[in-house]
């Protein structure tokens, strides 16, 4: 005979004996995550434009500052030579 609607015939897919809803609540679950997930991909895509910017800023500051610890170095070698 059949099992009836809500009957458990010991599915190797059913983790608990009845629980033929799991599979679908666990299913939920990492839909869920992954929804999660997608939002928070689509708020750091959001903010990579302004990460951008600043990171070139940053590096243009470093850039300057380079510039000029080179300048400084080519005049200290300069005054080491002459004295």
């Amino acid at each position: 005979m059949a099992p009836s609607h809500g009957q458990h015939d010991n599915d190797p897919g059913d983790t608990v004996p009845g629980g033929a809803d799991e599979p679908l609540e666990d299913m939920r679950a990492e839909a869920l995550v992954l929804e999660q997930e997608i939002s928070d991909l689509r708020r750091r895509l959001a903010e990579a434009p302004k990460r951008m910017r600043a990171l070139e800023e940053r590096l243009l500051e470093t850039k300057g500052q380079l510039a000029h610890a080179v300048s400084q170095n080519e005049k200290l070698s300069y005054t080491l030579r002459e004295a």
